[in-house]
C-alpha cells in the first residue's frame, strides 16, 4: 500500500502557520484556555496533513520513522495511569502495553509521537493527582460522613470522568484527520505498531477501569476539560518551548 506524503497534501504555508499556533501556545502572555486551544488547532493541522511536529521546528528535516518501544515506570496510582496514558497514546498514533507486575508501561510508536506521549502523560499525571485530592479535601469537608462515598469510590468516579473528557478532548482532532484524507495513513501505521507490540508480546490479555463512584463525576468532568496539555518551559532566558506536543 502507498501512503501518499504529507509534502503532497499540505499547502505551501501550512508549516508556517502551525508555528505560530505552537508559538501561541508556548507563548509566556497566552492563558490557559488560549494556550490549549493554538495546541488542539495545531495537533489537528499536524495530523490533517501528516506531519510531524519535530519536522515543524526543524523546518523540514525528516524525523525518524521506525517504530520503537519506550517505558515508562509508575510506582503509584498505576490503576488510573493505565486508562490516561491510553487515551493520550492512541491520537498520537501509539500504543500501550501495561506490565502492571513491572509497574510499567511500554509505549510503542515513532519516536516523535512516543516523546510526545511520554512528556504529556509526564505532565498531565501530576496535575490531576494534585486536582483530584483537592477535589476530594473539598468533598469531604461538605459532605456529612453517613452520606460520603469512600475515597476509593470517589476517585474511581474523579479518574474516569477526568479522563473521559481528555480522551474526548484529544480524540476529536484524530477522528477528523481519520476520516478524512489520513485514513491510510492511520491503517499503515497501525498494522506497523501492531506488528511491533507482537514481536515483544505474543501473547496480551485486556485490562478495564472499574468506574464505582459517582459523586466525584461532576469535579472530575471539569478537571479532565481544564488540565493543560502542555508544559511551558523557559530556557536559559529564551523562549518558552512546549514540554508535549
Amino acid at each position: 500500500m502507498t501512503v501518499k506524503t504529507a509534502e503532497k497534501k499540505a499547502p505551501a504555508n501550512i508549516a508556517e502557520t502551525i508555528r505560530k499556533l505552537l508559538a501561541m501556545a508556548e507563548h509566556e502572555g497566552s492563558n490557559a484556555n488560549e494556550a490549549n486551544v493554538a495546541l488542539e488547532k495545531a495537533t489537528a493541522l499536524l495530523h490533517r496533513y501528516d506531519l510531524e511536529r519535530s519536522e515543524i521546528i526543524m523546518e523540514g528535516k525528516a524525523p525518524e520513522s521506525k517504530v520503537g518501544m519506550a517505558d515508562i515506570v509508575e510506582m503509584t496510582q498505576f490503576h488510573w495511569k493505565a486508562p490516561l496514558i491510553a487515551a493520550i497514546a492512541r491520537p498520537s498514533l501509539c500504543h500501550v502495553v501495561q506490565s502492571r507486575s513491572k509497574h510499567t508501561f511500554h509505549v510503542f510508536g515513532r519516536k516523535a509521537n512516543v516523546d510526545a506521549v511520554t512528556e504529556m502523560f509526564k505532565w498531565i499525571a501530576p496535575q490531576l493527582q494534585a486536582w483530584w485530592w483537592q477535589d476530594w479535601q473539598g468533598y469531604r469537608k461538605d459532605t456529612p460522613k453517613e452520606m460520603r462515598e469512600t475515597w476509593q469510590a470517589y476517585q474511581s468516579g474523579w479518574f474516569g470522568a477526568a479522563i473521559s473528557a481528555i480522551r474526548e478532548r484529544l480524540q476529536k482532532p484524530f477522528d477528523e484527520f481519520k476520516q478524512g484524507n489520513g485514513r491510510e495513513l492511520v491503517i499503515f501505521n497501525d498494522k506497523a505498531v501492531g506488528e511491533a507490540v507482537h514481536r515483544e508480546f505474543s501473547k496480551l490479555g485486556k485490562s478495564h477501569y472499574n468506574i464505582n463512584g459517582f459523586a466525584g463525576r461532576a469535579a472530575g468532568d471539569i478537571a479532565g476539560r481544564n488540565v493543560s496539555f502542555t508544559e511551558a518551559k523557559r530556557v536559559a532566558g529564551g523562549p518558552l518551548q512546549l514540554g508535549a506536543a
